[in-house]
């Protein structure tokens, strides 16, 4: 298997071996159609889809339930699909670095690199889209990639880049 898709042990095995779970348990637990070979390859560390993904933990949630007592039932919090994969939103989002310019972030993606001159600049959402002349949703949406800026929203960015004496953050 290659070193790419083969990223060791997972937090989902210890979860099951903590739980008392087997492969077993947990095919006979999914709703939907889980099979002994995806949970071993979620187990063993192999990359899966997120899809995938949130299909095991849907199971383990439902086969953990299912061992629980009445009264546990009420304090037990769901597992996400981010507790039980250690690589997940990895290379994207976990490394933080200096940027070429020396800014502090977590990508060279533009909505990365808005919410580092942001925060270096000290300022709140709200205040950053009033500035701007946007939205704060808009410019929420901007910083977590849902959207990209159009042409007006580009341009009102790099007039605030200019503004405020910081490196455009479209530069390549």
């Amino acid at each position: 298997m290659s070193e790419a898709r083969d990223l060791g042990t997972q937090p989902v095995d210890a979860l099951m071996q903590q739980w008392g779970l087997s492969n077993h348990d947990m095919v006979d637990a999914s709703p939907e159609q889980l099979t002994h070979k995806q949970v071993q390859r979620a187990r063993k560390g192999r990359m899966l889809t997120l899809a995938m993904m949130q299909k095991v933990t849907r199971t383990l949630n439902i086969a953990v339930w299912y061992r629980l007592k009445k009264e546990e039932r009420e304090q037990y919090f769901e597992y996400l699909h981010k507790h039980l994969h250690s690589y997940f939103l990895q290379p994207r989002l976990r490394t933080v670095r200096k940027d070429r310019d020396g800014w502090d972030c977590s990508s060279s993606e533009p909505g990365h690199r808005l919410r580092a001159i942001r925060k270096r600049l000290g300022l709140a959402q709200w205040e950053m889209a009033k500035q701007m002349g946007v939205g704060a949703v808009t410019l929420l949406d901007w910083e977590n990639l849902r959207r990209l800026p159009s042409g007006s929203g580009r341009r009102k960015i790099e007039a605030f880049c200019h503004e405020h004496s910081v490196p455009s953050i479209f530069a390549s």
